[in-house]
């Protein structure tokens, strides 16, 4: 902007000396002379600055290079003779001008020194640090990653004095030195030397002069072998006479997205991987490289096989690297689309079939699109299908838009353990009967009916945030849970869906503390339960814990109604405490029939006992109860009150008590006290 304000105001100079007569033709043409002098010496002035900011960023790219152990594998003239392509085995070309002079000043020359402490290079200015506006140097390439700033020089047109940014461009600070004068120097790469081990770049003149040295890759060697491995062939071979010398270091490495591995071959031995599988081995003059991907190896991941050949002293004596796919159906798939999916393995199963006796992992990756509806649902399903006959091993579902399957999808799978972290819903019978372990489902919400159903294997399932249950038989006979841990469990839609958790014989631990309502059967015959404890539970339907023989322990302060068998032949436990069942009023037909070992029960809210309420409690020494005002005539069938003692809190409205007796319901009891 600068610039054109000077030119305009010189051409204007020109227009008014031309308007009022007073110049002469000659002084014109001085005129003339004089701004296309200006404009040349502008032109040439920018071209040079921007030659001087590319050579910078080519001693950058020499300073990565060195650090990173970086290789020259071509040294290549441009086409106009000004420079060299310069190419690396790791990093990207970078070009390299020669260092040509900047007018008729001095130019300052911005140039690297290495730290002594730290080992790192850091930006120079005629040899002082170049610090930024905090008086922090600058280093020439990135920490842990992240890229540096390389400096950016410019000539002021105003004052003509070279200028520095240290914020790539964003602001400029003047050095104070004069960009005209008599004694110009060169800025830049001044001389390149292909040696026979290495290339010599030698930056900047006289003392202000540095030398880097990188090491120059040698022979390219043409690597041999499918673009795509599969089972049958992933072998690759490399001829040359470089492989009959003795003492030779080979490394073979592959690099992709997911995984890495090398493997190392010597005149003398051989070495293993890690990782990809990469085993290395010469023969005469002909090496040979077997690859094989990793479990966390993509399926149709693209990777690069890289070659190092040196000696012993660790000098390169060729090189070379081939890009391949990874046709090898590892389990880890990378999909844009549920449809795409669903087509690569198609195709894959129409040309391989499964190995009944090999346990396939399967792993999905993918952005789907944002609205995932019932055809990318169905996809999922279909894709499925496939491993029907197959033994599955840990299968994980990576797709952020994921958030529900299809019912019946897992369906008497084999297989070992899932995961899907984006999971909302678990739909009807998604592993009814399958033989799956382990369930990590750490957003689900909502389970449907018979989502575990018969999952015999099942012994973990992680869902910490399920609120909802809308459907009956979500765990029937899972034989191997032995906790269920459900901490955010409020709800299950109707009192009817029952066998909830019934049949699980293993199950040991239960914790649900915000549900309120329990469905029927919900853990009917779980022999290994031993305490229950549900502090919210309000309501409750029949034969919840009936059968759960190892009961001992029982808390539900809360609970309004005992219903029906609700703890049937639950024959270990001893004693019902006055804060259990605080709040329960009704004790409905058969709520303890067959307690065999239950000794003290107090229910301090009673007001009604069903039919069979304490059937053949055997053991029955101790009953507290409240007001009570119906009692049904079969309630303590079975029991020997003569050994049972009976308080009330108040005196009861049915059963012609009679203290002197010590009678009540035409029983005898052992002390009858009214509080």
């Amino acid at each position: 902007m600068r610039k054109t304000k000077r030119w305009a105001a010189a051409l204007l100079l020109g227009g008014v000396m031309l308007g009022t007569g007073g110049c002469m033709r000659n002084e014109i043409d001085d005129i003339k002379d004089t701004l296309s002098q200006q404009e040349a010496r502008i032109a040439a002035l920018e071209e040079w600055q921007a030659s001087v900011n590319e050579s910078i960023r080519a001693l950058q790219g020499l300073v990565e290079a060195l650090e990173a152990n970086d290789f020259v594998t071509g040294v290549s003239p441009l086409p106009d003779g000004s420079g060299y392509v310069i190419s690396f085995q790791k990093g990207d070309d970078i070009t390299i001008r020669h260092g040509e002079k900047g007018g008729d000043g001095h130019t300052p020359v911005i140039g690297t020194e290495k730290d002594a402490t730290d080992g790192r290079y850091y930006w120079t200015i005629d040899g002082e640090p170049l610090v930024d506006e905090d008086g922090n140097r600058l280093p020439v390439t990135g920490d842990k990653g992240d890229d540096a700033v390389a400096p950016v020089v410019r000539i002021d047109p105003d004052t003509d004095e070279w200028e520095v940014s240290t914020d790539g461009g964003a602001t400029y600070t003047s050095t104070g030195v004069k960009a005209t004068g008599a004694d110009g120097t060169a800025c830049g790469i001044t001389n390149i030397e292909v040696r026979e081990r290495d290339v010599v770049f030698i930056w900047g003149e006289g003392d202000a002069a540095q030398t880097f040295t990188i090491p120059l890759a040698g022979t390219l060697l043409a690597i041999e072998g499918a673009d795509e491995i599969t089972e049958d062939d992933h072998t690759f071979t490399v001829r040359g006479e470089v492989f009959t010398q003795g003492g030779l270091v080979v490394q073979a490495r592959v690099e992709s997205m997911s995984a890495d591995g090398t493997g190392i071959a010597t005149t003398r031995s051989t070495a293993s991987a890690s990782r990809w599988t990469v085993e290395a081995s010469i023969a005469g003059d002909v090496l040979s490289i077997d690859v094989l991907p990793s479990p966390d190896t993509e399926w149709y991941e693209e990777a690069l096989l890289k070659l190092t050949v040196s000696n012993e002293a660790g000098e390169v004596l060729a090189t070379g690297q081939k890009l391949f796919t990874n046709g090898i159906f590892t389990g880890v798939m990378r999909f844009g689309t549920a449809n795409q999916m669903y087509s690569a393995l198609y195709r894959y199963f129409q040309d391989h079939k499964l190995d009944p006796n090999r346990t396939y992992d399967l792993t999905i990756r993918g952005e789907w699109p944002a609205e995932v509806g019932s055809t990318e649902i169905n996809e999922v399903y279909y894709t499925f299908l496939f491993f029907q006959d197959a033994n599955l091993g840990h299968v994980q579902i990576d797709v952020p838009q994921c958030t529900q399957l299809y019912e019946y999808t897992f369906e008497d799978m084999r297989m070992q353990s899932f995961r899907c972290d984006y999971l909302e819903s678990v739909p009807n019978g998604l592993f009814w009967k399958s033989t799956v372990e382990e369930v990590y489902l750490p957003n689900v919400t909502t389970v449907g009916q018979s989502a575990f159903d018969r999952c015999s294997n099942l012994r973990e399932v992680y869902m910490p945030k399920l609120a909802t249950v809308t459907g009956m038989q979500v765990f029937f006979q899972c034989k191997q849970l032995e906790q269920l841990d459900l901490p955010q469990l409020t709800t299950f839609n109707s009192m009817n869906y029952g066998n909830f958790a019934r049949e699980c014989s293993n199950l040991r631990r239960v914790n649900m503390p915000l549900l309120t309502m329990l469905p029927g059967s919900a853990f009917l015959n779980d022999y290994s339960l031993t305490e229950v404890n549900f502090p919210e539970l309000d309501t409750m339907s029949y034969h919840v814990f009936d059968g759960c023989r190892n009961l001992v322990s029982v808390s539900m302060p809360k609970l309004r109604v005992l219903s029906q068998t609700a703890f049937q032949d639950c024959s270990s436990l001893t004693s019902i405490s006055s804060s259990a069942l605080r709040s329960v009023h009704w004790v409905d037909h058969s709520a303890f029939k067959n307690c065999t070992a239950l000794r003290e029960v107090s229910l301090p809210a009673s007001r009604t006992l069903g039919p069979s309420a304490f059937e053949n409690c055997t053991s029955l020494q101790s009953l507290s109860l409240d007001s009570i005002v119906q009692v049904d005539p079969t309630a303590f069938n079975g029991v020997p009150t003569e050994q049972c003692s009976l308080v009330f809190a108040h005196e009861p409205a049915t059963g012609n008590l009679d203290l002197d007796n010590r009678t009540w319901m035409g029983k005898t009891w052992k002390r009858i006290v009214v509080q």
